[in-house]
């Protein structure tokens, strides 16, 4: 199993917008393919979720 740790982050810049989302959504997601909890919030577990075959993530406590 990939721990959250274990994957790459990503490089260069993100732009900061100063406004609100035009909806806000759940913070909390079920993943369609494994069936996990996704933070919303969370782009290393965005990434890893997008993937169409993969495995639960290790989250690190």
């Amino acid at each position: 199993m990939t721990k959250l740790s274990d994957l790459p982050r990503p490089t260069g810049r993100l732009k900061a917008v100063d406004r609100k989302p035009v909806t806000e959504g759940p913070e909390i997601e079920i993943c369609p393919v494994c069936g996990q909890a996704i933070d919303m919030r969370d782009i290393g577990q965005l990434l890893w979720h997008v993937t169409e075959d993969h495995e639960p993530l290790e989250l690190d406590s």
